[in-house]
C-alpha cells in the first residue's frame, strides 16, 4: 500500500482509516453480509480498514462509508474492466461539492480466474495521492 505524502492526503487517509504504507503484505478480505448491507474488513498484514456497503437509490450505484464519509460510486464496465468513479459523498451526512470529492481511479478484473483489483484514491484540489493498492484474491478453499 502506498499513500500521499501531502497534508490533506494524510489527514484525509487518517480519517477514512487507511493503514500505513506497507510494501507486499499479504490481504484479507472478510465481508459479512447484514440485513441490506455488507461490512467488509480488510486485513493488511495488521493494519485494519472497514468499510459498510449499502445500495443506492440510483441504478447502478453502490455507497461505501469509511468513518465519517460516505462515497456513492458508479459501476460502469468497459471491456471486462469495473470502474469505480465517485459520484456524490457525504461528509458525517452533509453533502459535499463536487469539488471536495476524491477521485478514484480504481479497476477490478478478472484475469485467469482470480480477481484483481488495483484501487487509487486522489484528494480533490490537489490531485495528490491518498492511497493506492493493488493486488488479487481467491476464495478460501475453506
Amino acid at each position: 500500500m502506498v499513500r500521499g505524502h501531502g497534508l490533506a492526503e494524510r489527514l484525509v487517509a487518517w480519517l477514512v482509516g487507511f493503514p500505513d504504507a506497507a510494501e507486499d503484505v499479504p490481504l484479507t478480505l472478510a465481508v459479512t453480509r447484514m440485513h441490506r448491507r455488507e461490512v467488509w474488513n480488510r486485513d493488511f498484514a495488521g493494519g485494519r480498514l472497514q468499510s459498510v456497503l449499502t445500495l443506492s437509490p440510483r441504478p447502478f450505484h453502490y455507497r461505501e462509508r469509511f468513518g465519517p464519509f460516505t462515497y456513492e460510486q458508479e459501476l460502469p464496465v468497459e471491456e471486462g474492466v469495473l470502474r469505480l468513479p465517485v459520484r456524490r459523498g457525504w461528509f458525517l451526512g452533509v453533502p459535499l461539492p463536487r469539488m471536495l470529492l476524491p477521485r478514484s481511479c480504481s479497476r477490478e478484473f478478472d484475469e485467469h480466474g482470480t480477481f484483481q483489483f488495483d484501487i487509487g484514491v486522489y484528494a480533490p484540489l490537489t490531485g495528490g495521492l491518498i492511497v493506492r493498492y493493488q493486488g488479487w484474491l481467491r476464495p478460501d478453499a475453506a
